[in-house]
């Protein structure tokens, strides 16, 4: 592989890109055009790209390894949706987190974001972030604040109190996380954003006091909150959860979690008034025991954490809670005396998995695809025994080849 690179610097004067190696990405970023490049003329004279980071974390890391100068950062004009949508092109065909950075130059915890951040609830669109509410055309076309004085802001309240018989909540007056735009957006920029009502009267309860309107915490009463979960149950079969309330754009007929909260103390405290069990209860450590005793006798034998998943909420804890009091699922069986039903994965076993998965496919495999065939040992157990998949991959395949 040294060689090669040593070569290629050779006999072109430059040291190769990563691009360079393989023509079909390189189009695809538009950095390479569509006639025939020098490597694929002189192929199979050279290596592909994938080839190098069998052996090497980035690619720089291998030019460093041939003694060749590092190749100047790659640039590219791809749009953002485009840019990550090519991301998660290139991880479908294999090609790991590292090759995926350098290919589109940039940094590998910028490339991880594209790869998880989901899509756009508003148009389909790959998001590059996943603390993005939407992707960044729809960002571009969502309402932007303009400065509202005092006044202004005071009249738009009495007014969609007028047209409601509502005072305005704060969710009212910011675009919508559930879809499809709310009348905020549908009529900005008649009504001022959330934000510039604090900044021109210092909170939103402030403002309602000033327009004279009533706040929203006050709006509902005890009984009110108890009538409409009551209502909900009727409707739905079932009693409310706090997420559930929260979903409802329409104020006036539901109130919020926090509302519940500010009348009642809690969510469950409310739903107890309203005649129904609390959906979630706080297990103590010293009660975690006999609960999983009890689940024991039911079922005849050791219970599974997927049998803790199934288990009535009611009666039994739930499995992140018992995670959370013990530290993990294998410290509680240890405190129950009971025996854990599999062994801790050694790096004999790693190396093991990860040879067989190479002579199966004639290639490594990725992080990605390990952890979403589910394969073992786990991708965290492989991270933590080497401190990452590439030093796994680099320690078991190259000690393999040697």
């Amino acid at each position: 592989m040294l060689d090669a690179l040593r070569a290629w610097y050779r006999e072109t004067g430059g040291a190769p890109r990563s691009y360079e190696w393989s023509p079909g990405t390189g189009r695809a970023l538009g950095q390479l055009p569509g006639t025939p490049v020098a490597w694929e003329r002189r192929y199979p004279r050279f290596p592909g790209t994938m080839a190098v980071y069998r052996w090497f974390d980035s690619w720089s890391e291998a030019l460093r390894a041939a003694g060749l100068p590092a190749a100047e950062p790659v640039t590219h004009d791809l749009p953002p949706v485009e840019r990550v949508e090519t991301a998660r092109r290139l991880a479908r065909q294999g090609h790991s987190l590292s090759a995926i950075a350098d290919l589109l130059g940039v940094a590998r915890r910028t490339a991880r974001e594209y790869l998880v951040s989901g899509h756009c609830p508003r148009c389909g669109q790959a998001k590059a972030s996943r603390r993005s509410e939407t992707c960044a055309s729809c960002s571009r076309r969502a309402p932007r604040a303009r400065a509202y004085d005092r006044a202004t802001v005071l009249a738009r309240l009495n007014e969609w109190y007028e047209e409601t018989g509502e005072s305005p909540a704060w969710s009212d007056w910011r675009p919508s996380k559930q879809g499809g735009p709310n009348r905020f957006e549908r009529e900005w920029p008649r009504w001022p954003p959330a934000g510039a009502v604090r900044a021109a009267c210092g909170s939103w309860n402030a403002a309602l006091a000033a327009a004279r309107l009533p706040r929203h915490r006050h709006q509902w009463s005890h009984e009110r909150i108890v009538a409409a979960m009551q209502r909900w149950a009727s409707e739905h079969g079932a009693p409310p959860t706090s997420a559930q309330f929260d979903r409802q754009p329409d104020r006036a007929l539901w109130p919020s979690s926090a509302q519940v909260a500010a009348r009642w103390g809690s969510f469950s405290a409310a739903l107890e008034a309203a005649g129904f069990a609390p959906r979630r209860r706080e297990w103590t450590l010293a009660e975690i025991p006999s609960a999983l005793r009890a689940l024991r006798s039911e079922l005849g034998r050791q219970p599974t954490i997927e049998d803790l998943h199934a288990a009535d909420r009611a009666r039994y804890p739930a499995p992140a809670t018992v995670q959370r009091r013990y530290g993990s699922w294998r410290r509680a069986l240890d405190d129950l005396g009971w025996k854990a039903p599999w062994t801790t994965a050694t790096r004999e076993d790693v190396g093991r998995a990860l040879r067989a998965f190479h002579a199966a496919h004639g290639r490594p495999p990725s992080a990605r695809e390990w952890q979403h065939a589910h394969r073992r040992p786990v991708l965290g157990t492989i991270v933590r025994l080497y401190g990452s998949w590439a030093a796994a991959l680099r320690h078991e395949l190259t000690s393999a080849a040697s």
